[in-house]
C-alpha cells in the first residue's frame, strides 16, 4: 500500500464517503454561491476572480498549490468552447466573450487542481487525491454556508429538518392546480447536448474509481446513488427533447401576479428563493415543476415562518404552506382565472390582456 493511501485509509472515520448526489448537491450550492457573488442573476458562469476566491476560502492555497497554479488550472478548464460566455451586444456592437466556467467545467477545474496537489506532495498523482480535496476542503466550505454570509441564495429555508420539502403533503394535495399554474408561467426549451455532462464525466468516473478502491479497503461509504448521477455519464445517455421550465423572470411575474410580492416578500428575498432551488440540480438557473413545488414550501416557510424562538415547524410546514396558498387564493376558480390571465396566455379559450411587472 503506498504512503498516500495509507494516510488517507487509516484517517477516514467509517461511512465517512457521502453519496453522490449528496456531493453534487454541495457542489453546485458552491459553484451558484460564488458564480452569483456580486451579480445575483449569474447561476451558471464563474469568473477567474470567483474561482480564486473559491480556492482561497477552501483553504487549498499552500506550498501544493500556489496562486499561479490556480490561474493555469482556470486557464486550462476555459479553454473550452463553453467556457467562453457570451454576453449581451452594448450599443448595438459586437458581442463580447470572456473566459468563464461553467458547472461541468468546475468539476474538470477541481480534478485538476486535485491532482497538481497530489503531484507537488509525493511526485505522481495520489489514488485518492478527489476523495481528499472534496473531503477536506469542497464539502466543508459548503457546510459553512454562503461566502461571507451574502450569497444570493444561501439564506432562505428551504426543507425541513428532517431534509423533505416544506408543507410537502400539501402541495400534493394541490398538485394538480400548481401544475396548471406552472405551466401558466413556463416555457418548453430543447434540453441542450451532454456538452457539459462530457465535461463533468471524467470527475464523476475519477471519484467513483476512488470511492471503489477506498471501499476494498475497508472504507464504509453512504449507500450506492448511481441512478442519480446517470446523467453525468455519457456511456449511458438520457433521452432527450423538450422539457418546461421556469426561469427568473417567470417566477418573479408568478409572485407579483400571485401577491406573493411585494405582499409577503421583497423581490429580493423571491429571488435568493428561486437560487436556492435553481442551484439544486439541472437544467442550471431553471425551474422543473417538483423544483417550483419545492420553491413554494421554501417561500412559505419564508413568508410564514415559525413562532419566534422555535428553529423547525412543528407540522413539517404545513400551516405556513396553507396560509400561503389562501394568499395565492389557489382554491377560488375566478380569482386564480383572474391572476392567470395576467400573463397574456389563454385561459378558459380566452386572450388576456398581458400585465407586465
Amino acid at each position: 500500500m503506498s504512503k498516500n493511501r495509507s494516510i488517507l485509509v487509516g484517517k477516514m472515520p467509517p461511512a465517512t464517503l457521502p453519496t453522490n448526489a449528496s456531493i453534487d448537491a454541495s457542489l453546485r450550492y458552491i459553484f451558484v454561491s460564488y458564480c452569483s457573488i456580486g451579480d445575483v442573476t449569474n447561476v451558471e458562469h464563474l469568473g477567474s476572480a470567483r474561482f480564486s476566491k473559491l480556492v482561497r476560502d477552501a483553504g487549498l492555497l499552500g506550498p501544493l498549490l500556489t496562486s499561479t497554479d490556480v490561474d493555469i488550472v482556470f486557464v486550462r478548464a476555459s479553454q473550452s468552447v463553453a467556457g467562453r460566455q457570451r454576453t449581451s451586444r452594448v450599443g448595438g456592437g459586437a458581442p463580447s466573450t470572456k473566459k468563464t466556467l461553467t458547472y461541468g467545467l468546475f468539476l474538470a477545474a477541481l480534478s485538476d487542481l486535485a491532482n497538481k496537489r497530489a503531484t507537488a506532495r509525493s511526485g505522481n498523482s495520489s489514488e485518492h487525491a478527489l476523495v481528499l480535496l472534496l473531503l477536506e476542503h469542497m464539502l466543508p466550505l459548503a457546510a459553512r454556508g454562503p461566502p461571507g454570509g451574502s450569497s444570493a441564495h444561501g439564506a432562505a429555508p428551504t426543507d425541513r429538518a428532517d431534509g423533505g420539502a416544506i408543507g410537502e403533503e400539501e402541495l400534493l394535495s394541490r398538485a394538480a392546480v400548481l401544475e396548471a399554474i406552472f405551466a401558466h408561467y413556463s416555457s418548453s426549451v430543447r434540453l441542450a447536448p451532454a456538452e457539459a455532462e462530457t465535461e463533468a464525466a471524467p470527475f464523476w468516473q475519477t471519484l467513483g474509481r476512488e470511492r471503489a478502491s477506498l471501499v476494498a479497503q475497508g472504507v464504509r461509504a453512504a449507500p450506492d446513488d448511481e441512478p442519480a448521477l446517470a446523467a453525468m455519464r455519457p456511456n449511458e445517455p438520457q433521452a432527450r427533447g423538450s422539457a418546461a421550465v421556469m426561469d427568473l423572470a417567470a417566477w418573479q411575474r408568478f409572485g407579483a401576479h400571485f401577491d406573493i410580492c411585494p405582499t409577503l416578500l421583497s423581490k429580493a428575498e423571491l429571488m435568493r428563493l428561486f437560487q436556492a432551488e435553481a442551484a439544486r440540480a439541472p437544467p442550471q438557473a431553471l425551474l422543473t415543476f417538483p423544483q417550483f413545488a419545492h420553491a413554494l414550501g421554501a417561500t412559505a416557510a419564508a413568508a410564514f415562518p415559525p413562532p419566534l424562538g422555535v428553529k423547525s415547524f412543528d407540522d413539517g410546514g404545513a400551516k405556513s404552506v396553507r396560509d400561503l396558498l389562501v394568499t395565492m387564493k389557489v382554491d377560488q376558480a375566478k380569482a386564480l382565472a383572474e391572476r392567470l390571465a395576467l400573463t397574456g396566455r389563454k385561459v378558459c379559450g380566452c386572450q388576456m390582456a398581458s400585465d407586465e411587472l
